[in-house]
């Protein structure tokens, strides 16, 4: 775990889980996409919230959660941003009432999750690299490759119970999440008469956030961005 300066933070907590979640924890996470219909290229991130069901099992719903399992999901809701290489970009799971396909609600339902890259909004999607059905959005592109960021910092996103070596109470900002993007490759040219395949995996990279009386990280009480 790290400060708001990116400098080794160890915390004590009062439950094991807590721990173990303080560990994986980020406010949003980075990767890239690629889904150049002349490459025949598609592009799945996997997102997984390791410790999930510890805390949506229960009643009442323990915090960063807030909604509790049932009918077979949890939701969680995030937004982000997709950007191409020139960095235009498009948001998606930002606004309220009748959205446009960019823009429909964003929620990672399961512990493991599979986000499609693809202009779709259609629930129970197959996913375009794993063929996984455990799809509970996609991810609009922008352009035929770029990066994402998903944003996991929502108001009730927060695990209190942090205390640093100064005995200082500390709150942890977003999810318990770890994960990757895949993307495969095919090419119809190779040689005369043969095709080639072309995959990739790369760990989502993230950014934390911190929230207390430490000196580097944000009052308890603000809401301002980090």
């Amino acid at each position: 775990m790290t400060d708001n300066r990116g400098r080794p933070l160890a915390l004590d907590y009062a439950f094991g889980i807590d721990a173990v979640s303080a560990t994986f924890m980020a406010d949003a996470l980075f990767n890239e996409y690629i889904v150049a219909p002349t490459l025949g290229a598609n592009t799945d991130w996997v997102v997984t919230l390791p410790t999930k069901s510890f805390y949506t099992d229960l009643r009442p719903v323990l915090p960063p959660f807030e909604f509790a399992f049932a009918d077979g999901s949890a939701p969680v809701a995030v937004t982000g941003t997709t950007y191409d290489r020139e960095e235009g970009a498009t948001n998606f799971g930002t606004c309220e009432d009748l959205c446009p396909p960019a823009q429909a609600d964003a929620s990672l339902s399961y512990v493991v999750n599979v986000l499609t890259v693809e202009n779709s909004v259609t629930q129970a999607l197959v996913s375009r690299v794993f063929g996984s059905t455990l799809t509970p959005f996609a991810i609009p592109p922008y352009g035929d490759d770029g990066h994402v960021v998903l944003r996991l910092d929502a108001p009730a996103h927060q695990l209190p119970g942090g205390v640093d070596f100064d005995r200082q109470s500390l709150t942890l900002i977003g999810l318990p999440v770890t994960g990757f993007m895949a993307y495969n490759v095919i090419n119809t040219n190779a040689q005369p008469g043969m095709l080639a395949n072309y995959s990739g995996l790369f760990r989502h990279r993230s950014t934390t956030h911190c929230s207390g009386d430490f000196a580097d990280c944000l009052p308890i009480d603000s809401g301002a961005a980090p």
